[in-house]
């Protein structure tokens, strides 16, 4: 019997392709044992006096790196990728903080959620946690930042350099989180060729030229509202693939192209919502 049960403990090592994944039996390569743990097979033994009591595995101990799972977008809420770039944000100022760990319910406290929503979340995703630690900040970064598609540098382009695209272009935190913006484009005959925070201003003419030589995959709209579709459209036509649409107008986009609307206005008003059911809450 211990030789069957050796043969199905060495088969099941083979099929789990060198890592233990499930509870079971084992002792670590220090001699302690652990019902629970993680590492790569080096050997499998049975105590020489009791071959089927004290058959277990030696495993060296080496931590599992997250490896994010990739669902279709389709399948994910908005909201939570949304709370992606908060966990993601708050993470980052952790690790700057000096912090190496966190769990569920103290990252979910800080932002507002509870701890099964951040675990629901992630869930989307994959498994991150370490039982008795919880997450790792520097491996959940990595992880959320692969997750976002922000662990490489994308090239941006911004069409309408008025007031607000002035303010996008001085914006510091897009390069910190891998975006980068190239190339800004406007109709304005006094803006056209100058620079602009270390952007070079182009005519809007010249989007399909500029997008296929500088790679662009992104493209920022801060134009009025009159001409955010026909911009949008010039975007999408040069081979631009995401919209980041800051004119209060809704866009539309082709099959294949994303888009997001940012409307500073409703913003405030989901603001302005809060604080006036407050104040008369408050009131009664």
């Amino acid at each position: 019997m211990g030789g069957n049960i050796r043969n199905s403990l060495q088969g099941l090592a083979f099929k789990l392709e060198g890592r233990v994944t499930s509870p079971c039996r084992l002792w670590r390569s220090d001699g302690r044992l652990r019902k629970f743990c993680s590492g790569t097979i080096s050997s499998c033994r049975t105590e020489p006096d009791h071959p089927t009591k004290n058959l277990f595995l030696v495993v060296s101990m080496s931590p599992q790196k997250p490896n994010p799972t990739r669902p279709d977008p389709a399948d994910v809420p908005d909201a939570v990728v949304n709370r992606l770039s908060l966990y993601l944000r708050e993470l980052q100022h952790l690790i700057a903080d000096g912090r190496e760990t966190i769990n569920s319910s103290q990252l979910g406290q800080r932002l507002g959620f509870t701890d099964a929503q951040v675990r629901k979340d992630l869930a989307h995703f994959g498994h991150f946690g370490h039982p008795g630690i919880g997450y790792r900040c520097g491996e959940l970064v990595q992880a959320i930042r692969s997750i976002l598609g922000t662990d490489r540098q994308w090239h941006v382009a911004l069409a309408g350099v008025g007031n607000l695209g002035r303010a996008l272009l001085g914006y510091r935190g897009f390069a910190n989180q891998g975006f980068r913006i190239v190339a800004a484009f406007d109709t304005d005959p006094e803006l056209v060729g100058t620079i602009v925070e270390g952007v070079e201003i182009h005519h809007l003419e010249r989007i399909d030229e500029i997008v296929a030589g500088q790679k662009i995959e992104l493209g920022l709209v801060a134009v009025p509202a009159d001409r955010a579709q026909e911009v949008t459209d010039k975007l999408v036509a040069a081979g631009v693939s995401g919209i980041l649409n800051f004119a209060p107008v809704t866009v539309t986009v082709p099959e294949g192209v994303s888009k997001v609307g940012v409307d500073l206005a409703r913003e405030l008003e989901q603001v302005t919502f809060a604080v006036a059911n407050r104040n008369r809450e408050q009131a009664d």
